[in-house]
C-alpha cells in the first residue's frame, strides 16, 4: 500500500509538472517505473514471505530475504509449478463461468422465456458475475497452492528424504516430474 501510494503520488506530480524540463519529467518517469517494478516484485514474493513467516516465525524482512533465496535456488521447480497451476486455475475460472452461464441460459430459456425479450443479456450478466466470483475463489486457491509448494520446498531443504513431513506420494510425484523434465 505504501509503494502504491508513492507511485500514485509520483504520477500525480508527473502530470502537474508539464512545464518543467525534460530531465525532470524523465527522472519522474524513471521513479514511477521503479516503484511499479518494486510493487510487482512485492506482490510476487508476498505469498512466499507469508509462508516463510508461518514456517519459521521470523519477521517480514528476514522472511522476505530467505523466501527470495529459496525462490532463486529452486527457480526451475517453482517456474514449472506456477505455469501448470496458473493454467489449471484459469481452466477452473472458465469452467465455473461456462457452467453458471449455461445453467442461467437453460433456466431462463425454459422457465422465464415468455417474460423476457431475450435471454442473452441476463446470461451475459450471469457469466460476468460468475467470472468475478470464480476469480475470488480461485485467487484463494492460488495462494494456497503457492504456500503449500513453498512449505514443500522448505521441507525438502531442511530434512533428508526419510525425515520429511511431506506425504510420500507427493515426494514421489515431484521427483518423477523433476526426472522427466531434466
Amino acid at each position: 500500500t505504501v509503494v502504491s501510494f508513492i507511485r500514485w503520488w509520483l504520477t500525480y506530480i508527473h502530470k502537474k509538472i508539464k512545464k518543467r524540463g525534460k530531465c525532470v519529467k524523465a527522472l519522474c518517469c524513471c521513479c514511477i517505473c521503479f516503484f511499479w517494478c518494486f510493487e510487482s516484485f512485492l506482490k510476487f514474493i508476498d505469498t512466499h514471505v507469508y509462508a516463510q513467516t508461518s514456517i519459521f516465525g521470523t519477521n517480514f524482512i528476514t522472511s522476505a530475504r530467505e523466501g527470495f533465496f529459496i525462490l532463486v535456488r529452486k527457480a526451475y521447480r517453482i517456474g514449472a509449478l506456477l505455469l501448470i497451476s496458473e493454467f489449471v486455475l484459469f481452466m477452473m475460472r472458465v469452467f465455473i463461468t461456462i457452467s453458471a452461464a449455461s445453467v442461467a441460459y437453460m433456466t431462463l430459456k425454459f422457465v422465464k422465456e415468455d417474460d423476457l425479450y431475450t435471454v442473452i443479456g441476463p446470461t451475459i450478466f450471469t457469466a460476468v458475475l460468475a467470472w468475478l466470483t470464480a476469480n475470488l475463489f480461485v485467487d484463494v486457491t492460488s495462494i494456497t497452492v503457492k504456500s503449500l509448494f513453498h512449505c514443500f520446498i522448505a521441507d525438502e531443504e531442511m530434512f533428508r528424504t526419510e525425515d520429511r513431513y511431506a506425504a510420500n506420494d507427493l515426494i514421489r510425484w515431484v521427483q518423477t516430474f523433476h526426472e522427466e523434465n531434466n
